[in-house]
């Protein structure tokens, strides 16, 4: 599958409207508030501060969602739709754990939805995802629902969030986790310059992800260019008590989210063949293992790609 999740594109402004009718009019009735706010996703959702994500397979956009903003840190998921040809691989999912994180970094209060039980498939995906029923204290806004459940973020994976690291404190955290890592590593990384590379940082990346699980730093991950087309990731890790938490996967998705965002083409890596965990992590999200491309004296370096 060749998929990613990307923020609001307008040249994918059809898509959202033909994937939420399409929906509405197998399952529902398509209501004039729904057509308001598919119509017009710039006035009706981004102006006041929510969001819109698609999920691109080869290119085409096979699904969205919105998070609309209601002032005051509440957010509801809405608008969630995906092509009955993508269903079945993880699209849904994917856009709803991306408005979770999108909540979780803008400090929201309260995220909600409204539904109808009928929809057993998206009831037990919700569910999954911490979404438990209640009762709206806004009143009921769509005609065609019958529940309405709020995100409580119980569960360890759900109260995981993946951001950019950039004010001094989540920098701070990200370069006490390097440090960690470097510690962590059976290896000497001087030839590597390491010193240095601490010593300036974060200069020597491009881009840094800070996980944090029930708001506390546990993981991290960085960019380094290396020309417009290519990128490495580095410095993966997360602390042991995170292990286990999907944090180091979550931290490579999102990585390779922004990298293609940024115009890169392909991503390589490295990593230590002994370190089991971390190789079968990279081959499940596609990297193919390639000649090397860096110095390393050790006798058990893997070097990895895919394309972005």
């Amino acid at each position: 599958m060749n998929s990613h999740i990307i923020s609001y594109d307008a040249k994918y402004k059809q898509a959202f409207y033909d994937l939420n009718i399409a929906w509405l009019e197998k399952y529902f009735s398509v209501e004039a508030a729904h057509i308001a706010l598919l119509a017009d996703p710039e006035g009706a959702i981004l102006k006041d501060g929510g969001e819109v994500f698609f999920a691109l397979e080869k290119g085409r956009a096979v699904g969205a969602v919105a998070m609309k903003s209601y002032g005051g840190g509440v957010y509801e998921l809405t608008k969630l739709g995906v092509d009955p040809t993508a269903q079945g691989g993880g699209y849904g999912r994917q856009l709803c754990e991306r408005v979770i994180e999108s909540f979780l970094e803008k400090g929201g209060t309260r995220l909600f939805l409204e539904t109808h039980t009928k929809l057993r498939a998206a009831m037990a995906l919700y569910e999954k995802l911490d979404f438990k029923l209640a009762t709206n204290p806004l009143g009921d806004v769509y005609a065609g629902t019958d529940c309405y459940m709020e995100w409580r973020g119980d569960s360890t994976e759900c109260a995981l969030n993946i951001a950019p690291a950039v004010s001094d404190t989540d920098l701070a955290s990200v370069k006490a986790i390097f440090t960690a890592f470097i510690d962590f590593l059976p290896i000497d990384m001087g030839f590597q310059g390491i010193d240095a590379e601490m010593a300036s940082f974060p200069k020597t990346y491009e881009f840094l992800l800070l996980a944090k699980l029930k708001g506390k730093p546990v993981g991290a991950v960085a960019l380094k260019r290396h020309d417009a087309q290519v990128c490495e990731m580095k410095r993966l890790y997360v602390l042991p008590e995170a292990q286990g938490s999907g944090a180091g996967r979550k931290l490579c998705e999102r990585l390779i989210e922004e990298a293609r965002l940024l115009g890169y083409k392909t991503m390589l890596l490295d990593s230590l063949k002994r370190l089991e965990a971390a190789v079968a992590l990279y081959q499940k999200l596609g990297f193919e293992e390639i000649a090397p491309y860096n110095f390393n004296p050790e006798d058990d370096v893997i070097y990895m790609k895919r394309s972005l």
